[in-house]
């Protein structure tokens, strides 16, 4: 299998010498990307081993929680209780072994896709940011990483058909076990598939039938899926007196269509370019790692390849439907992240080094 998730680099055809950047030549470039490599890993390893108890108690609030109802401490319902119930089967020294492994290779194969030292930086910004939040304990968010290194690795040996139908079957199933919203994902990622195959009037066909659509949905479909967002919040607020301070509510009741248009669009600025509202040096980073992402999407969505347009479709679908319902910041940035591992394969493009003719 690790034979499977490391030949994902290939899927990008990438001609020799690495295009590295900043006067390095290859050998340099090479000790630099394995210095990180061996660097990253080691301050995980530390950070976990030795210094966790320096980190935010509220990254691992929803850790803590899982982890009582997988071992029958406490009680829960929905995605925690899906969850829990597939940890509950294994031990916890496992699990905890299961997620450092996670943590490892997600560093290696991130860190080795590199071809120049700009994206270097830029990821290792990445992965420092988001390994601590999302890999440091058993969460949900570890689940998703599996999923994500297993569609990475079925990208090497399945053709385009095939390779569709898997991301179709894994996503299906996680969907109805575990996340419901994970189906609404699927939706938008089989929309964005199909439009990609599409030519002519079929694609202005499909945009009117779209349009038509929406103004059958139910007032209360919208209600659902986007009132959740203020739900969550007002639970943060007035019963677990939380001090969440990128926390934010719909300005307009999701109860109309125009209202959950607006309310997307509200939100979608607010999750990606937070910097206007909230101010501080955090918001600031958490722009460059969207603007990073948007531009490995960029690239991913225009490159010749139908896996790696594929991938980024399937990123893009995720950012899409979590702009729906997110409640603030930090849920943003450990969702999206967790899925990252997608634009991997458009990471091998930055910095393509031109075959000579």
């Amino acid at each position: 299998m690790l034979k499977a998730l490391t030949m994902y680099l290939s899927l990008a055809n990438l001609p020799k010498p690495l295009s590295h950047g900043f006067g390095l030549d290859a050998r340099q470039f090479l000790k630099l990307q394995w210095g990180l490599i061996f660097s990253l890993i080691g301050a995980y390893l530390a950070t976990k081993f030795i210094f966790f108890q320096y980190l935010p108690e509220k990254w691992f609030g929803d850790s803590a929680k899982l982890l009582d109802i997988a071992y029958q401490l406490a009680d829960g319902a929905g995605s925690y209780a899906a969850t829990a119930d597939i940890f509950s089967y294994f031990p916890p020294l496992f699990i905890e072994l299961l997620v450092v492994s996670l943590a490892c290779m997600t560093i290696w194969l991130t860190i080795s896709a590199c071809r120049h030292t700009y994206a270097l930086i830029f990821t290792t910004l990445l992965l420092v940011l988001a390994v601590p939040q999302i890999l440091m304990v058993p969460n949900k968010e570890t689940l998703v990483v599996m999923l994500t290194l297993a569609i990475i690795g079925a990208a090497k040996y399945l053709k385009d058909t095939w390779f569709i139908i898997a991301v179709g079957g894994l996503y299906l199933a996680y969907g109805l076990t575990i996340r419901n919203y994970y189906l609404l994902i699927l939706l938008v990622w089989a929309g964005f598939v199909a439009w990609s195959y599409l030519r002519g009037g079929w694609k202005g066909m499909i945009i009117i039938g779209l349009l038509l659509g929406l103004l059958f949905v139910p007032d209360a479909m919208f209600e659902t899926m986007q009132g959740q967002r203020d739900r969550a919040n007002e639970w943060g607020l007035f019963v677990a007196q939380s001090d969440n301070r990128t926390a934010f509510f719909n300005p307009w009741p999701p109860t109309t269509l125009s209202n959950f248009i607006m309310n997307y669009v509200y939100a979608a600025f607010k999750l990606n370019l937070p910097i206007f509202a909230f101010g501080s040096y955090k918001e600031l980073l958490l722009v460059i790692s969207v603007v990073f992402c948007g531009v490995l999407v960029f690239c991913g969505l225009f490159q010749q390849n139908a896996h790696i347009k594929i991938l980024a479709q399937l990123f893009l679908a995720h950012v899409c439907i979590l702009w729906i319902f997110e409640p603030d910041l930090g849920s943003y940035f450990r969702h999206f992240t967790s899925v990252f591992l997608y634009l991997v394969p458009a990471l091998t493009l930055l910095g393509k080094f031109p075959q000579k003719p």
